[in-house]
C-alpha cells in the first residue's frame, strides 16, 4: 500500500494479522522513490521493527541479502525498536521523506486503518490478487480497507503472517502450587479463577515473588489490546456495526464495556498481576514470564518458547 504525504507516495505492508475471533490483523509500509539525497534513488529503503530475539533480526537480514544478490538491487536497511518505529515513521512522513517499506506489528492498531481512511495508502491489489488462493479469507478481509477520498474499499496492505493468542504457563510452578495441567478449567470464569488460586497457593508457601497472571495493563503494549479484544468477545460486545460505525453511543454497549473493563482491571487491583504491568512495553510480559515472576501469560506469537530452544529441558518439558 502507499501513502500520499507531502506530494509523495509511500506504501504500507501490514505485518500480518490477528484473526477476528482469536486475534485480528496487523500490518506494514511501502513507498515510492526516496527523496533522501543521502540514499541513491535506486536504493530500496526498509525500516523494520526489531524483533524480541536476535534470530528474528538475523532471519530478515538473510532474506534481504538473498534478494539483493538475486536482483542486483540495493537495500538501505534499518532495524528500529518496536517502541520507536511508529514515531520515526510519522516524523518521516511529516518531513516528506518516508522509507519504502516499514514492517511493524503495531501500525495497523494505531494508524494503519486511519491512513487508509484518509487516502494516504496506495492500493496494492496487484500484489495481493495473484496470491488470493494462498490466503485465508480473514487475511484478505483484514487488509480490505475503506478509503474515504475515493469512497471505496480496496486492498491497502499485504498480509505476510497470521497470528493467534497463545497461553504460556510454567508446569513446574503449577506443580509447586499443588495443581496440574489436568486441573485447568475450560469454562471462562473458572479458568481465570484457577490462576488466582494458583497464586494464593504459592503465596501460602512463602512464594511472594510469583504472580498468577502476567497480563499487560499498559497503553504501550500491543498485547494489552490483543488480550482485551478476547475479553470483548467473551462478553459478546460488538464495537462496530456491519457498516463500520462505532456503537459507543448505545447505552447497553457502554454498560457492557464498563463491565468488561472492571473485570479485566480486577486482576490488577486484586494483586494478581505485577504492579509494573501498567508500564510494560511489548517485551515485558515475555521477560517477566521468562524470569519466572508470573505463572501464566498470553502472547500473540510463539516468541516465548522459541527463546528457550537451546535448553531442551525447558523447551520440551517445563
Amino acid at each position: 500500500m502507499k501513502f500520499v504525504c507531502c506530494e509523495k507516495l509511500i506504501g504500507l505492508f501490514f505485518f500480518g494479522l490477528l484473526l477476528t475471533n482469536c486475534a485480528r490483523p496487523t500490518s506494514q509500509l511501502i513507498t515510492k522513490a526516496s527523496e533522501d539525497e543521502s540514499v541513491p534513488n535506486e536504493t530500496l529503503r526498509i525500516w523494520w521493527g526489531r524483533g524480541f530475539y536476535s534470530q528474528e533480526d538475523e532471519a530478515i537480514e538473510q532474506v534481504i541479502a538473498k534478494w539483493q544478490s538475486q536482483t542486483g538491487k540495493k537495500v538501505d536497511f534499518s532495524l528500529i525498536t518496536q517502541d520507536d518505529i511508529i514515531r520515526e515513521t510519522q516524523n518521516a512522513l511529516k518531513a516528506g521523506n518516508p522509507p519504502d517499506i516499514v514492517f511493524s506489528d503495531r501500525i495497523e492498531r494505531t494508524l494503519g486503518q486511519r491512513w487508509a481512511w484518509d487516502g494516504q495508502l496506495a492500493d496494492v491489489s496487484e500484489v495481493v490478487e495473484p496470491l488470493k488462493e494462498v490466503y485465508s479469507p480473514s487475511a484478505l478481509q483484514s487488509v480490505y480497507l475503506y478509503n474515504s477520498k475515493v469512497q471505496k474499499r480496496s486492498t491497502y496492505a499485504v498480509p505476510i503472517n497470521q497470528r493467534s493468542l497463545h497461553i504460556h504457563y510454567w508446569r513446574d510452578l503449577l506443580a509447586e502450587a499443588g495443581l496440574s495441567e489436568e486441573d485447568i478449567p475450560r469454562e471462562w470464569d473458572a479458568f481465570w479463577q484457577f490462576w488466582k488460586q494458583a497464586q494464593d497457593n504459592l503465596r501460602a508457601k512463602g512464594r511472594d515473588d510469583i504472580y498468577g497472571l502476567g497480563l499487560p495493563m499498559s497503553r504501550e503494549s500491543i498485547d494489552t489490546a490483543s488480550i482485551f479484544e478476547q475479553v470483548l468477545e467473551a462478553y459478546d460486545i460488538q464495537l462496530l456495526d456491519s457498516q463500520g460505525n462505532l456503537l459507543l453511543a448505545d447505552p447497553q454497549i457502554r454498560a457492557s464495556i464498563a463491565i468488561a473493563l472492571e473485570w479485566f482491571a480486577s486482576f490488577y487491583k486484586g494483586g494478581y498481576v505485577p504492579a509494573d504491568a501498567t508500564n510494560w512495553t511489548g517485551r515485558n510480559n515475555n521477560m517477566t514470564f521468562l524470569n519466572r515472576k508470573v505463572l501464566m501469560t498470553i502472547n500473540g506469537t510463539l516468541s516465548i518458547p522459541a527463546s528457550q530452544r537451546e535448553d531442551p529441558e525447558v523447551y520440551r518439558h517445563q
